[in-house]
């Protein structure tokens, strides 16, 4: 029985025309040519896709390619804004996913991105209020260790409806290669799944709720004097308000919890 649907991201959920950019920004027809393929059509943005290459140095060598600065200077600008004008919601998926929302399937987004779509993924990815962000499981622990990860695991295996059996998505972290780990993720049918080396971006959605979380519990506060001790209590506490608590304009102004609770998930 299906329970579960994960759902790609380029040309399934987004639409994606490369070099849409150039064809707004550039009037004439032989620099529009010149730059998309400098720009779009380069080895640098296949690098640039797999994670294994800086903007700036990728850009750079975009540019070193065109013969005039009007090129180079038209070049920089496609390159920073093309996240703005390339991707739109695919038509009828919003419908799609919405639907299989409500009738009670869970739903995943699973694909490599570029960082750009930290900034603009609400308005790019259709239902994206589906994907609520909830924090499902946590262990703290003062390092990595093999009982903190395998812990993790176990919580949220245990939060899993019976014939779930969802993609958990990782980075490439030995502790995510041990024997116990694989173990455990056999046991409950789950698949594994790792990015690319070097490919940092499959793991935006993990590394931007850390930097939520150091932003709204941790930079701007003295932590002097407070122990180890008394510092996992207080992050804890953050955690559990984060799930329960702190609402989200994408969710209707709700919780991740009440979200999951109005759509049958929880509660």
């Amino acid at each position: 029985m299906i329970k579960n649907i994960v759902f790609d991201m380029g040309q399934v959920l987004v639409s994606y025309v490369g070099n849409l950019v150039c064809q707004i920004y550039i009037e004439d027809e032989q620099e529009r040519k010149d730059v998309s393929t400098s720009v779009f059509a380069s080895p640098e943005w296949i690098l640039l896709d797999m994670g294994v290459m800086p903007e700036e140095e990728a850009l750079k060598k975009m540019q070193e390619r065109l013969d005039t600065e009007r090129k180079r200077e038209q070049a920089e600008w496609c390159f920073w804004h093309w996240h703005e004008y390339n991707m739109k919601p695919k038509e009828g998926m919003e419908e799609l996913v919405r639907w299989l929302k409500s009738m009670g399937y869970g739903i995943y987004l699973c694909s490599n991105a570029s960082v750009r779509l930290l900034k603009c993924y609400k308005e790019v990815i259709p239902a994206i209020d589906c994907f609520d962000g909830m924090a499902v499981s946590w262990a703290i622990g003062s390092f990595p260790n093999v009982q903190l990860v395998n812990s993790m695991l176990d919580a949220a295996v245990s939060k899993l409806w019976e014939g779930e059996h969802p993609i958990l998505h990782s980075d490439r972290g030995g502790h995510y290669r041990r024997p116990g780990w694989i173990q455990r993720m056999e046991t409950a049918g789950l698949q594994r799944s790792m990015p690319a080396k070097g490919c940092s971006p499959d793991n935006a959605a993990c590394e931007g709720f850390f930097g939520q979380l150091k932003n709204e519990m941790f930079y701007g506060i003295s932590w002097e004097g407070v122990t180890l001790r008394q510092f996992i209590p207080i992050l804890d506490s953050y955690l559990q308000w984060y799930d329960r608590k702190r609402v989200k304009q994408s969710l209707g102004w709700r919780s991740s919890l009440d979200f999951r609770c109005c759509q049958g998930l929880a509660c």
